[in-house]
């Protein structure tokens, strides 16, 4: 639509033209320092609490490995020996069969085992070296993660190639693991604890820096800490709640094909199976099918779906589910344009961050002089072992413990802060999802129940302050002015008449 003076198009109908616009937005919010500082903490929570789980279900790294090899000796033990067998009897044949599927299966549960511990304790356990290791001291020339990365964020499974779908697979990863059959009963315990601890932290700061986001995004408000904190409190069991609604589903599912397939152990009861049970399985497998795509897919609005509307799970699991299978090609250019948006937004947040610290250990260099060492052991007792100077700051940096007691300890302080600074950075990441995931259920509820993109839920309660322009009124010529703030009632001083005696 153009405008009738000039000719020059409108803001508004950008907007309506191309309201994925609304994407681009979110870059702006997810830097801002309150997200930041939510998202920090909750992938710091999310990640100790993964390593102590995994602490306590798994066996160490070491041990693992040392399992693995034996499970594979073992494994081709036993394929060496059903391969020597030659005119066996058919019950010798079945068992070796049968130990071989048992060799099998060992080594396959330990990989298993090898692949969680890699994702649930990154840098031997230590979240902070992890969160350290998403950010280089300086800026770098961006480029995807590889394995050879050992032990930093970059290097693990779930760690983002971009801030969308990197989040999505990494807080999806129980769930992906979970349908693993070949895990143990410590290794299905582990995960499942996992998730639900993964699920009760971000149901407080994920869905308080949705909240924040869905009224900034759509009445462009302010939202301070302490309401969306309060938010977040108050919907905390909605938000815990809804992904685990279509789980217990699941495992209802589950349970009705698992005891009646318990008469599969007889081959009476296999017959009876195949002839009465099994289409009533199938049938359940695929609502097990229908309730995982969708829990796969939509959980991420689940958080948009409360905060903008400020319902309850059941809500956000029709909404999402509804949102996700009605329009599945929507769903998916936005969620590409949000991945491709987010990791340009990395690549900027990661290189500032590493610059913040690299220019600061620099210029701190300048004045912490030099060491003196000697470049070798064999060259500092010939003639040709000159001595020669490092920056001290190096030694701070990369080798603390050489600095004695109290310089150690004061490099460790140092550490600290710049983890700090790299912390705030990889809280971005996780920002961005949320904001991200806000937006694009905005423009999913506009595609399905036609719904403005300004229409969101504000609590009633005066706590919940928001900053935005003053009311707009006309006055008598019919011109708008802004609305005057009412006067505060005065208190009444008059006193009763005392009674007359």
């Amino acid at each position: 639509m153009f405008d009738n003076e000039n000719g020059t198009l409108s803001k508004a109908t950008w907007s309506q033209r191309c309201p994925w616009l609304l994407i681009f937005r979110t870059f702006r919010l997810a830097v801002d320092f309150r997200l930041l500082v939510m998202g920090a903490t909750g992938i710091f929570l999310t990640m100790l609490g993964w390593a102590i789980l995994a602490t306590i279900f798994l066996a160490d790294s070491n041990d693992l490995q040392v399992q693995l090899d034996i499970d594979r000796n073992n494994l081709a033990e036993a394929q060496a020996n059903l391969d020597a067998v030659k005119g066996a009897s058919a019950k010798e044949l079945g068992q070796l069969k049968a130990q071989l599927q048992v060799a099998q299966a060992a080594y396959e549960r330990t990989q298993s085992d090898i692949q969680m511990s890699q994702w649930t304790r990154p840098a031997n356990g230590c979240p902070w070296q992890a969160i350290e290791g998403a950010v280089e001291n300086s800026p770098t020339v961006p480029s995807v993660p590889t394995p050879a990365k050992t032990g930093r964020l970059a290097a693990t499974p779930w760690q983002a190639v971009d801030p969308f779908t990197g989040v999505w697979a990494q807080l999806s990863r129980p769930l992906w693991a979970a349908l693993d059959f070949k895990l143990g009963v410590s290794g299905l315990a582990c995960l499942t604890l996992c998730g639900l601890w993964s699920l009760a932290v971000w149901a407080f700061f994920g869905a308080a820096i949705s909240r924040i986001a869905a009224v900034q995004l759509a009445c462009d408000e302010r939202v301070g800490w302490m309401p969306a904190l309060r938010f977040a409190g108050a919907k905390w069991r909605s938000f815990f709640a809804a992904p685990v609604v279509p789980m217990v589903g699941v495992a209802v599912l589950a349970l009705f094909i698992f005891i009646p397939g318990l008469l599969m152990n007889f081959n009476a009861g296999v017959l009876v199976v195949g002839l009465c049970l099994w289409p009533l399985f199938l049938l359940a497998g695929l609502l097990m099918a229908v309730l995982l795509l969708g829990l796969i897919l939509g959980w991420p609005l689940m958080w948009g779906t409360i905060s903008t509307e400020g319902t309850d799970s059941f809500d956000a699991l029709s909404r999402s589910y509804n949102y996700v299978f009605q329009r599945p090609l929507h769903y998916l250019f936005y969620a590409l344009l949000a991945a491709v948006f987010g990791a340009l937004g990395w690549v900027l947040v990661q290189n500032f961050a590493g610059g913040v610290v690299g220019l600061t250990y620099q210029t701190a260099g300048w004045g912490a002089g030099s060491n003196e060492i000697a470049e070798s052991e064999e060259k500092a007792e010939s003639e040709k072992g000159d001595e020669r100077s490092v920056p001290r700051i190096d030694s701070i940096v990369n080798s603390p413990d050489n600095l004695g007691g109290v310089g150690t300890a004061g490099a460790r302080i140092i550490h600290f802060w710049a983890g700090c600074v790299k912390l705030l950075a990889v809280g971005f990441i996780y920002s961005y999802f949320w904001t991200a995931s806000t937006a694009i259920y905005l423009l999913l509820r506009r595609d399905v129940d036609d719904t403005e993109l300004d229409d969101v839920f504000l609590d009633e309660d005066t706590s919940e302050a928001t900053f935005g322009l003053p009311p707009l009124v006309t006055d008598t010529a019919g011109a708008p002015v802004v609305a005057d703030t009412p006067p505060l009632p005065e208190a009444d001083t008059t006193e009763e008449d005392e009674p007359q005696s």
